[in-house]
């Protein structure tokens, strides 16, 4: 079930990759051993789609007041505010392979907003909320 929701300016640190197989796995591994602990932490997947084609994966972590990014090695990025459609994926581990198709059938029934990157969120180790973005006012009757 798709829902729109409103999202605040996401201040982030990330590890820049493709979207290879296997590449988005092999950064958060890489990102998650940056981090002294990984309780508390909300992580996102951050995707630049250029022309329709998704073409970098960012492997995210939400900025906390004690992160050093020089220290961790990490980049420092952000992603606008704005309204998104949102679909959520249960048991994502076992449905990875569905993330694609589910984007695609979000962006044929939604247009997105272009120059903001769509959102993979990992809620829970149950549960991924995906987010594309969308122009305000969508959603709304």
């Amino acid at each position: 079930m798709e829902t729109f929701v409103e999202l605040p300016e996401l201040k982030l640190l990330w590890m820049k990759t493709d979207l290879s197989p296997g590449a988005p796995r092999k950064a958060f591994g890489v990102l998650e051993s940056k981090l002294s602990t990984l309780q508390g932490r909300r992580f996102w997947g951050v995707v630049y789609v250029t022309n329709g084609v998704p073409e970098v994966y960012c492997a995210s972590v939400e900025r906390v007041p004690t992160d050093d990014p020089k220290a961790l090695g990490l980049e420092e990025g952000s992603v606008p505010a704005g309204r998104y459609v949102q679909r959520k994926l249960v048991d994502w581990p076992s449905h990875l392979h569905e993330i694609p198709a589910i984007f695609e059938e979000l962006v044929r029934n939604h247009p997105p907003e272009p120059g903001r990157p769509s959102l993979e969120f990992y809620r829970s180790q149950k549960e991924l909320r995906l987010y594309l973005p969308v122009p305000p006012g969508s959603g709304t009757p």
